[in-house]
C-alpha cells in the first residue's frame, strides 16, 4: 500500500490539547495516546509511526511515555473517584463542576435539574489522552423536604421561600395551572445550593394553600406583549416613537399618525398613557380635534404632587457653580410643565373629568375614523429625567388596543464634564523578547531598613512544581495533578490541598501580571522619585502592594536591553511611587521603558510555612473540632458591679459534641473556683456565674434524637474522669486534668512581692474587681469577654459573630485588656489581615490607656513606610523594628502575613498565650493559620472575630475559589456541627453554642428600616436597633425624601455604561451626575443640612469613582468620600450613597458573570448597612433584578413606597400600590 509502519523514539516538541508533535517531524492526535501518563514537551515516548509513501508525511498512531518523573500511580487506577464541588457552568445538555470536571445531564440522578451554585457529589474518572475528568454519576451532595412554609418574597422570576430557600421559576417544577403568590403555602423539595445570600434552592414546589386573590389583572409583561403592539382592524400607527436623544431641559415633539386603511369606520375611544415614567416627561393632543390637552397649560402641579418621586431632582441639569443655591432649589419646585397626568380633559358628554386614575393618563376624544381617513397625535416630550425612559402609550378602539412604546434618551449638561475622553482600547502591549546574553541587570542599593532587620531564618521557597504549572497553562484538569481537590476538607488531606490552592493563586497572579506588562511607557517625577502611571491599578488590575519588585527595561539598542530592578515604595489610586538605582533615577530623561511586573511570593511561602506549623493543632481537634473537654477556667470572677452580682455559686459546664447525630449534651457539676454557661433569669440571656436548673432542665435524649441541651447539676462528685486512650470516654463527665493556673491580680500600683507570691499560692487568678475597662458594654459583649477569659474550651478556636455595627471591636480590645491585667503569664498575639484593621485595634488600645507603656508593639512589614502610619502607633511601630524585642512584648500586634516575622527568629508553638484574629473573615485560611501555629496546642487561646457574611478573603483564581480556598477560616468552622446555628438546642443562647460562639445582635449604627433588609437577608431577623435615635432620626423630615420618614431611596436610573482608553474599569455618566447632585441637595439642604465629612458615596469600579470625584470637585464638596465597598468595611457614614454602574440590558447566560461586583452577596451587605440615618442607591433596575440580594432591595423600596426614577421592568410593576 501506500503506507508503511515503523517503531521509533523521540521526545515530544509540541503539544496543546488536541495535537502534538514528536521530534517536530512525526504528527500525532490525543486519540493515539495510550499511556495514563500526562504528556508534555519534553516526554521521551514511543511511537508506532505510520508513513505515507506519497506525501512523505509521519504520523504517530500509537504514542506510549518511555517514563515520567511526574508518573502517579494514583491515576493508573482506573476506579471512579468522588468528588464534592459546586455546578460552576451549565450549557446545552451539560455542565461543568469546579471549573474543570465535565458532566452530562444524562449522568445526573432522576429528579434533579442542576442549576449553577448547586452542591453535588459525583462520581468521576480521567480520560486518559486528553487528561480531563468526566463525572459518571451526580446526585445532590444534601436535599430535603420542607413542609407547610411561605413563600416570602417574589420579585420578577427570582423568590423566596421561608425567607432562607431560593427559587427561580426558570427550573423550577410545579403543578401544571399553578404559579407561586407571595404568602403561599407550599411544601417543596431544596438541595444545598449557593445562590447569593442563601444556601438552599428548591427543585420543586407543590401549593398546600393558596391565598383567594381578586383575579390577578394581566400582567404588564403580557399586556405589553408583541399582540399589543400590532396593528388591528386595518388601522396602522406609525411606529417610530423613539425620540433619540435630547438634553435636559430640551422639549420635542412627535405626530403620531393613526390610519383607517379598511371599509369600515373606527372608533377612537380614547387614549393613555401607562404611567411607567414617574417623572411624566410625556403629553400629548390631538390634532383635527378640539384641543384637549393644549401643549402649554398654565395649570399648575398640585402641591400634593410636588414631592420627589414627581419632579425630581433631576431639574437641577442646568445649574452651574455660580448659580445661586436658592435658584437651584427653586428650579427643582416652581417648575411650570405639566405632564399629561396633571392635565384634566372634557369628555364626550362636555362634563369635566380628571384623566389621572392610579397614574394612568387618559383623554377620551371624539375620535371617529371614517374609512380611509386617518387622525393625529402630538405627543411632547419634556426631559427631565437623566438616562433612558420608557413609557407606554394606548391607543383604545371601540374593539381594540393598539400600544407604542415612548422612548427617550435624556443626557445632562454635566456629563460632557465626564464623558469619554478616548475610545476603549484593551490591547496588552507585550514587551520585545531579547536573548538573555544582552542583557545587563542594574539592581537597587539595599535599604537600610532591611539592613535593621537581620532576620537570620530564611523561608523555604516552596517552589511551584512544574507539572501543577503545566496544567494550568495548558488548560489540563487540576485533578490529574491533585485528586485530593476533590474531597471533602479533612486533616488527612489539609496540607496537599491548601499547598496545591496556594499555588494555584501563586500561577494565577503571575500570568496576571504578565498580561499587564507594559511596554514604551514614560515615567513621570516625583521629586528624587520616578513614578509610574498603571492604568486599573486601583481595581487591582493589576495587584500591586508596598514592597513588590519591577524590572524596567531600556528599549532594544544594537541588540542589548539594560534592565533595573526597582521596589514600589507608595501607591497612590493609579500612581506607583519607584526605589530604583540613584544613578539611573537622577540620569533618566523620560525615555521609553518596558515594565515587567513581578509576583511578590513572601506571604505566599509564609502561608506554606504556617501549614507545616499547624498540622498539630488538628490532632488536638482545633482545626476540625468534634469533641469538647472543656478545661479549667483560667480566670474567678469576683464582678462588683450591680448587675453581675445577680449570682454567687459557679460551677463547670462539661460539652461532648459528637459529629454524625448532631447531638450536644451539656453536663455540668459545681465546683468552686469555675465557670459555667447557663441560662439566666432573663431568658435570652446567658450568666456565667451560676447553674441555675430551673431553666436549664434536665432531658434525656438519644443520640439520634434532634439536638438539645442537658443541663445536669451534680453533686459530690469524684475527680475528674481521665482520657482513656487518647480519646474522651463516652457518657462520663468531661474534665480535662486540673492545671496549676499561677498568677496575680493586677492593678497599676506595685505591690509587695510577698504578697504576689501568696496570691499565686492561692489559686487561679481572680479578675479585675473594677469590673470592666469600658463601661458601656453590652450583655452580650460581656458574655464574650467572660467567655474569652475563662477560656472554657480551649484551644479550640472562640468565634466573636460581630454582625455590622455590634461592636465587635470594642468587646475585642476590652477582652485583650482583661487578659493582659488578669492573667500576667499570658503573652498576646493580636492579628488582622490587612494594616488599616491592625492599626485601629492599636489605636483603640492605646486610647484605652489601660496599658503600661513598654507593653505593646506593632511590627510591620518592612517595606512599610513610617509616613504611612498613624502618628499616635508610630511609637509602637519603631519598637518593633527589632522582630527578636517585639517577641518579648507582652501585647504584639501585626497583619496576619507579617507574624510570619516571627517564624523567621525561631518562634514556634507556644510562644503565645493568646491570639486574636480580628477580621478574621478577610483572611484565607493558610493566611489565618500565620499566627495559630505560635499559639500554645496545650493550653494557649484562639479567639476568631468577624463576621462570615461580610467581606471574605481576595482570591483571584477561579480554581482555587471553586476548590475553597476563598472560604476564611472562621466560615468553615461556622458550618461545623459543633458552630451550627441551632435553634432547638440553643434557642435561649442566642442560638449557637455559647461555649464557642457570641454572636453581637444590637446594633448601634442604622436607622430601622435600613437595618430590616441586611437582618432579614444574613442575620435571622435578629439584629436589635440600639442607635442613638437623635442621629439616626435626623434626615426623617429631608425634603427630597419621597416617603417622609423612611430615610431610604432607590432611584432607577437606566443610563449608558461605558469604558474608556486603556482602562478595564466601567462608568456610567448619568448616575455620576446623579450622585453629584443629591450631594449637593444634602450638602446644601436648609432644613437638613449634612456636612460633607456625613457623606459617603460607594461604587465598585475605580473609573466611577474618579468621575463622582471630578464632579464634586467642581461644585466645591471634595472632602466627600468616594469608594470601592472595600475602603468602606468596618466605617460609617451619616449618609450613604450607592452608585451600583452596570446598565446593559442585554441578558447573558451567566448574570452573575455580567454584574461583576454586583453579584457579590458579602459586597452587597457591607454596601447597605455603612449608613446611620440615609442610604440612596442609584441604579438600572432592569439588570439590577436579576441578582437576589438587589432585587430584594428593589422589592423591599417599591413596597415600602421609597422607589423613584425612571420605568421598572415589567416584572416588578405589579409591586407598585
Amino acid at each position: 500500500g501506500d503506507t508503511r509502519l515503523k517503531t521509533v523514539q523521540g521526545v515530544v516538541t509540541r503539544y496543546c490539547s488536541d495535537y502534538g508533535m514528536i521530534d517536530d517531524l512525526i504528527y500525532f492526535s490525543n486519540e493515539a495516546v495510550t499511556s495514563k501518563v500526562l504528556l508534555n514537551v519534553g516526554q521521551e515516548v514511543i511511537a508506532v509511526v505510520e508513513e505515507n509513501k506519497v506525501s512523505n508525511g509521519l504520523k504517530a498512531i500509537r504514542v506510549e511515555a518511555v517514563s515520567d518523573k511526574w508518573d502517579d500511580d494514583s491515576l493508573s487506577d482506573p476506579s471512579p473517584r468522588v468528588l464534592i464541588g459546586c455546578v460552576t457552568s451549565l450549557m446545552d445538555r451539560a455542565g461543568y463542576i469546579s471549573q474543570t470536571t465535565y458532566f452530562s445531564l444524562e449522568s445526573v440522578c432522576e429528579g434533579f435539574e442542576p442549576c449553577k451554585g448547586d452542591w453535588v457529589e459525583a462520581e468521576y474518572w480521567i480520560r486518559p489522552g486528553t487528561w480531563s475528568s468526566e463525572a459518571i454519576s451526580v446526585k445532590p451532595l444534601r436535599y430535603k423536604r420542607v413542609d407547610r412554609v411561605c413563600v416570602s418574597s417574589l420579585c420578577g422570576r427570582n423568590g423566596v421561600i421561608d425567607d432562607c430557600i431560593f427559587f427561580t421559576l426558570d427550573s423550577l417544577k410545579l403543578p401544571e395551572g399553578y404559579t407561586p403568590r407571595r404568602h403561599d403555602l407550599v411544601s417543596a423539595v431544596v438541595v444545598e445550593s449557593s445562590q447569593s445570600c442563601y444556601v438552599w434552592r428548591a427543585l420543586c414546589m407543590t401549593p398546600v394553600q393558596t391565598w383567594d386573590f381578586s383575579p390577578a389583572t394581566e400582567t404588564a409583561e403580557e399586556a405589553c406583549g408583541a399582540l399589543l403592539l400590532k396593528n388591528k382592524g386595518d388601522v396602522e400607527v406609525t411606529r417610530m416613537t423613539n425620540f433619540g436623544t435630547l438634553k435636559e431641559g430640551e422639549s420635542k415633539n412627535m405626530v403620531i399618525l393613526i390610519e383607517n386603511k379598511g371599509d369600515v369606520p373606527q372608533n377612537l375611544v380614547s387614549c393613555k398613557l401607562g404611567g411607567w415614567d414617574k417623572a411624566k416627561q410625556f403629553r400629548f393632543q390631538m390634532l383635527d380635534e378640539t384641543q384637549v390637552c393644549p401643549e402649554v397649560s398654565p395649570i399648575c402641579v398640585p402641591e400634593k404632587e410636588k414631592d420627589f418621586a414627581d419632579e425630581n431632582i433631576n431639574s437641577l441639569g442646568s445649574f452651574r457653580e455660580s448659580t445661586a443655591w436658592q435658584t437651584l432649589e427653586s428650579s427643582s419646585v416652581n417648575s411650570k410643565e405639566v405632564s399629561s397626568g396633571d392635565c384634566t380633559c372634557k369628555g364626550e358628554n362636555g362634563v369635566k373629568e380628571n384623566a389621572s386614575q392610579k397614574q394612568v393618563t387618559e383623554s377620551k376624544p371624539n375620535g371617529l375614523i371614517p374609512a380611509g381617513g386617518e387622525t393625529r397625535i402630538v405627543i411632547t416630550c419634556d426631559a427631565r429625567n437623566s438616562g433612558r425612559c420608557r413609557e407606554l402609550l394606548l391607543l383604545c378602539f371601540s374593539n381594540f388596543i393598539i400600544g407604542r412604546y415612548l422612548e427617550v434618551n435624556v443626557v445632562s449638561e454635566e456629563e460632557s464634564l465626564i464623558a469619554v475622553r478616548e475610545p476603549f482600547s484593551w490591547k496588552k502591549s507585550k514587551s520585545s523578547q531579547v536573548l538573555a546574553s544582552t542583557k545587563t541587570t542594574v539592581v537597587v542599593t539595599t535599604q537600610k531598613r532591611n539592613s535593621r532587620r537581620q532576620l537570620p531564618s530564611f523561608l523555604p521557597q516552596y517552589p511551584i512544581p512544574d507539572r501543577l504549572k503545566k496544567c494550568v497553562e495548558q488548560k489540563i484538569d487540576i485533578l490529574t495533578f491533585q485528586p485530593l481537590l476533590a474531597e471533602l476538607l479533612n486533616m488527612s488531606n489539609y496540607k496537599e490541598k491548601f499547598s496545591t490552592l496556594l499555588w494555584l493563586e501563586e500561577i494565577h497572579a503571575e500570568i496576571e501580571l504578565k498580561e499587564y506588562n507594559m511596554s514604551g511607557v514614560t515615567l513621570k517625577r516625583n521629586g528624587d522619585l520616578l513614578v509610574l502611571e498603571v492604568p486599573g491599578l486601583a481595581e487591582s488590575r493589576p495587584s500591586l502592594y508596598a514592597g513588590d519588585k519591577l524590572i524596567l527595561k531600556t528599549q532594544e539598542y544594537n541588540g542589548h536591553v539594560i534592565e533595573y530592578i526597582g521596589y514600589v515604595i507608595e501607591i497612590h489610586e493609579e500612581d506607583v511611587t519607584l526605589k530604583l538605582n540613584p544613578e539611573f533615577e537622577q540620569a533618566y530623561n523620560s525615555e521609553p521603558m518596558d515594565v515587567e511586573f513581578t509576583y511578590n511570593r513572601t506571604t505566599s511561602r509564609r502561608c506554606h510555612f504556617a501549614l507545616e506549623q499547624v498540622i498539630h493543632l488538628g490532632v488536638k481537634e482545633v482545626l476540625f473540632p468534634e469533641e469538647i473537654i472543656l478545661q479549667p477556667p483560667q480566670v474567678t470572677w469576683n464582678w462588683t458591679h450591680a448587675q453581675d452580682t445577680k449570682s454567687d455559686g459557679q460551677s463547670t459546664s462539661k460539652v461532648l459534641l459528637r459529629q454524625g447525630n448532631d447531638s450536644c449534651n451539656i453536663l455540668s457539676r459545681e465546683k468552686e473556683g469555675s465557670i459555667a454557661a447557663v441560662v439566666d433569669h432573663s431568658p435570652d440571656e446567658l450568666n456565667l456565674s451560676t447553674l441555675n436548673t430551673e431553666h436549664c432542665p434536665v432531658t434525656e435524649k438519644t443520640r439520634s434524637e434532634k439536638a438539645s441541651v442537658n443541663c445536669e447539676s451534680r453533686h459530690d462528685q469524684g475527680p475528674a474522669q481521665p482520657r482513656k486512650n487518647g480519646k474522651a470516654v463516652k457518657d462520663q463527665t468531661k474534665h480535662a486534668p486540673e492545671e496549676h493556673q499561677a498568677g496575680v491580680q493586677d492593678t497599676p500600683a506595685p505591690r509587695a512581692f510577698t504578697t504576689e507570691i501568696s496570691k499565686l499560692v492561692s489559686g487561679s487568678p481572680k479578675a479585675r474587681e473594677k469590673e470592666f475597662f469600658n463601661p458601656m458594654l453590652n450583655e452580650n459583649q460581656k458574655l464574650a469577654v467572660r467567655r474569652i477569659l475563662s477560656g472554657d474550651c480551649r484551644p479550640i478556636p472562640y468565634v466573636l459573630f460581630g454582625p455590622p455595627g455590634t461592636g465587635k471591636t470594642v468587646t475585642i480590645i476590652e477582652a485583650i485588656l482583661q487578659v493582659f491585667h488578669a492573667l500576667p503569664d499570658s503573652r498576646v498575639l493580636v492579628c488582622a489581615p490587612s494594616n488599616s484593621a491592625a492599626d485601629l485595634v492599636c489605636l483603640r488600645l492605646h486610647e484605652s490607656r489601660a496599658l503600661r507603656p513598654g507593653t505593646m508593639v506593632r511590627v510591620n512589614a518592612t517595606c512599610r513606610l513610617e509616613e504611612t502610619i498613624a502618628e499616635a502607633i508610630r511609637p509602637y511601630c519603631r519598637d518593633g523594628e527589632d522582630v527578636w524585642k517585639a517577641s518579648r512584648f507582652r501585647v504584639a500586634i501585626t497583619t496576619c502575613s507579617s507574624a510570619g516575622l516571627f517564624y523567621q527568629i525561631g518562634l514556634r508553638v507556644g510562644h503565645f498565650t493568646h491570639v486574636f484574629v480580628d477580621e478574621a473573615g478577610q483572611a484565607s485560611e493558610p493566611e489565618c493559620l500565620i499566627p495559630l501555629g505560635l499559639v500554645s496546642d496545650v493550653s494557649g487561646q484562639i479567639v476568631l472575630a468577624g463576621d462570615p457574611m461580610q467581606l471574605g478573603p481576595v482570591i483571584k483564581s477561579r480554581l482555587a475559589m471553586a476548590y475553597g480556598l476563598n472560604v476564611s477560616m472562621l466560615e468553615r468552622l461556622m458550618s461545623r456541627p459543633a458552630y451550627l446555628r441551632d435553634e432547638d438546642a440553643f434557642g435561649a443562647c442566642g442560638a449557637y453554642n455559647p461555649l464557642l460562639v457570641t454572636k453581637l445582635v444590637k446594633n448601634y449604627r442604622s436607622h430601622s428600616a435600613l437595618l430590616a433588609l441586611p437582618s432579614r437577608l444574613f442575620y435571622h431577623r435578629e439584629l436589635e436597633v440600639c442607635a442613638d435615635p437623635t442621629v439616626v432620626t435626623s434626615l426623617l423630615g429631608w425634603e427630597k425624601l419621597p416617603r417622609k420618614g423612611f430615610p431610604l431611596v432607590f432611584h432607577g436610573v437606566r443610563g449608558n455604561e461605558a469604558r474608556e482608553g486603556r482602562s478595564p474599569s466601567w462608568f456610567n455618566p448619568a448616575e455620576a451626575v446623579q450622585v453629584m447632585r443629591y450631594c449637593c441637595l444634602l450638602a446644601r439642604s436648609v432644613s437638613s443640612q449634612v456636612s460633607a465629612g456625613d457623606i459617603g458615596v460607594i461604587t465598585p469600579y475605580r473609573k466611577q469613582v474618579e468621575k463622582i470625584k471630578i464632579l464634586l470637585r467642581n461644585v466645591d464638596l471634595m472632602d466627600i468620600k468616594v469608594g470601592s465597598v472595600e475602603e468602606f468595611q468596618g466605617q460609617e457614614y451619616l449618609v450613604i450613597i450607592i452608585s451600583t454602574v452596570r446598565s446593559n440590558e442585554d441578558r447573558f447566560e451567566d448574570d452573575r458573570y455580567f454584574l461583576g461586583f454586583l453579584s457579590n452577596s458579602k459586597r452587597f451587605n457591607v454596601a447597605i448597612t455603612r449608613p446611620k440615618a440615609l442610604l440612596i442607591v442609584l441604579g438600572n433596575p432592569h439588570v439590577l433584578v436579576r441578582d437576589p440580594c438587589f432585587g430584594a432591595l428593589l422589592e423591599y423600596s417599591i413596597t415600602n413606597g421609597v422607589y423613584t426614577g425612571c420605568n421598572l421592568p415589567p416584572e416588578l410593576q405589579p409591586l407598585q400600590k
